[in-house]
């Protein structure tokens, strides 16, 4: 047996794994998913062209938004877009699970993996002889 905030989790997950990336409230009777930053003007959801579908609100299970309320699955279910993080964004990285996590600043992503400036440098320190160093795992050192 599953607990409610599981069952939300794999739904999030699973509509994370379609392509969806927003979920939009509208009336008491659906609500609408999006697979790009949707447009809300006047509080309201406006379609501009892009893929979107409408389903019907599941109460209890999927949140009871507001009308013209956005929720981002990504960040309900705490993945990050690194291509979207800005150079010397404060990290935590290791290389190893049992490893303690280090302080560093990022650098880039690229081909899927996330690097840093070395030894705590910034992109302004950085001697530029010294590469970015990849790292197995990362975290944002501060989450909105």
């Amino acid at each position: 047996m599953i607990t409610d905030e599981q069952g939300r989790e794999w739904l999030f997950q699973k509509l994370y794994d379609d392509g969806w990336r927003y979920i939009i409230g509208s009336d008491s009777t659906f609500i609408y998913l999006t697979k790009i930053k949707p447009l809300i003007i006047d509080g309201f959801y406006k379609c501009n062209g892009e893929e979107y579908t409408c389903i019907g609100r599941a109460h209890g299970i999927l949140p009871d938004l507001e009308i013209g309320a956005v929720m981002d699955i990504a960040d309900e279910l705490g993945i990050i877009d690194w291509s979207k993080v800005e150079v010397d964004t404060p990290v935590f990285v290791r290389d190893s699970i049992n490893e303690v996590w280090k302080c560093r600043y990022f650098a880039e992503y690229k081909d899927g993996k996330v690097y840093t400036w070395r030894d705590g440098k910034t992109s302004w320190s950085n001697v530029i002889s010294d590469r970015p160093v990849v790292w197995g795992y990362a975290e944002l050192a501060f989450k909105e």
